[in-house]
């Protein structure tokens, strides 16, 4: 009898730290494949949402974003309906629930779907559309372009300052620069509070930057490949990455990347220098885990990555990444830090001694 009482009373103990561990089953990430609104997969595992699977959108400080207005309310009051909506690629959700490992599937027993509805927004981009004006409450029209994926406004009230020779909105047009800042609307548009405009100039560090990277991609070989040392010392070098032969999936990176290039970059007349020639190549290199851009448009895509994509969109995902990244220029904006670097390591390395941050 003292042995039953022992068993019931450990007994007892466990089931509500078993209960505890079920209610703090989570898992915070992106959706990776959106699926339907009863199942969708999240960081690589399935999701499954059934009638009683309750749904919030909790807003970017952590609290249930009821009338879609970024006003704060209580996160532990649920107040979605008893199913999962239809989620998009790259949402950033929680799901509560019961995660099988074997299957690698978690049932959802509660979502958040973040809202970052009157969050600020800064950024710095490039004009690829101009949109429809739209009318105020005021009756007066407001400007709209799109730029960093979002529909910026630019209103009335915003503070537009004119980097010469630009004096004026009339001079807005794609293939041109805003830097701004403003709130995120419910309807997904940025409302700006400043705006800044400037001439997408090609400099003549750019012009030297971009003949550098300039090169038959599909020309390179494996006898061409970097040496470790030689990676060790001046880093990954894109020239000497071998292109991977296989022409059925080379024509579908090429194919689904000719399509994910701006309208507006395809009119640029060829003489324009801001034109750039994007190029798609399937390479091996399987420790880079993303594609690589170089600012000649020249796109590199490890073939090892192209694989793990389970569809044409998640590749499309990755190209119009690398697309971006050319049009934005990024490596030119990381040329001075990257050349800064490069110094300090040389220059560690030659007077033996220790540099901080750049490990011994």
């Amino acid at each position: 009898m003292s042995r039953f009482v022992s068993f019931l009373s450990r007994f007892a103990l466990l089931v509500p730290l078993y209960a505890l561990a079920q209610q703090q089953s989570s898992l915070s990430g992106f959706v990776t494949d959106p699926g339907s609104p009863e199942t969708f997969t999240m960081n690589g595992i399935r999701v499954i949402c059934t009638s009683t699977t309750g749904y919030v959108k909790v807003n970017a400080a952590g609290s249930v974003d009821r009338g879609g207005e970024g006003k704060t309310f209580d996160t532990s009051e649920n107040i979605g309906g008893k199913s999962c909506p239809q989620h998009f690629l790259g949402e950033s959700v929680t799901v509560f629930g019961l995660l099988d490992k074997k299957t690698n599937t978690l049932t959802a027993t509660r979502v958040e779907q973040k809202s970052f509805v009157g969050s600020s927004v800064i950024g710095f981009a490039v004009i690829d559309r101009m949109l429809t004006e739209e009318q105020t409450s005021d009756g007066v029209g407001a400007l709209i372009v799109r730029a960093d994926g979002y529909r910026i406004v630019i209103a009335k009230a915003t503070k537009s300052t004119f980097n010469p020779p630009m004096v004026g909105l009339g001079e807005v047009q794609t293939n041109v620069w805003i830097r701004y800042s403003g709130r995120l609307r419910a309807d997904g548009t940025i409302l700006a509070d400043e705006a800044a405009f400037s001439k997408n100039d090609i400099a003549k560090q750019e012009e030297r930057l971009r003949d550098k990277n300039e090169f038959d991609p599909s020309a390179v070989d494996e006898e061409d490949r970097q040496r470790h040392i030689s990676k060790a010392i001046h880093g990954l070098d894109a020239h000497r990455i071998p292109a991977y032969r296989d022409d059925a999936m080379q024509q579908r990176v090429d194919a689904i990347g000719a399509r994910l290039i701006p309208p507006f970059q395809r009119v640029l007349s060829e003489g324009d220098p801001s034109k750039i020639n994007f190029r798609f190549q399937l390479v091996d290199q399987k420790k880079l885990r993303d594609g690589l851009a170089l600012p000649s448009g020249i796109i590199l895509v490890p073939y090892q990555v192209a694989l793990r994509l389970q569809n044409d969109t998640q590749l499309a995902t990755v190209l119009a990444d690398g697309i971006a990244t050319a049009i934005e220029k990024e490596g030119l904006r990381e040329l001075p830090a990257k050349e800064r670097m490069k110094a300090l390591q040389i220059a560690g390395t030659a007077g033996g001694v220790f540099v901080p941050g750049l490990g011994s």
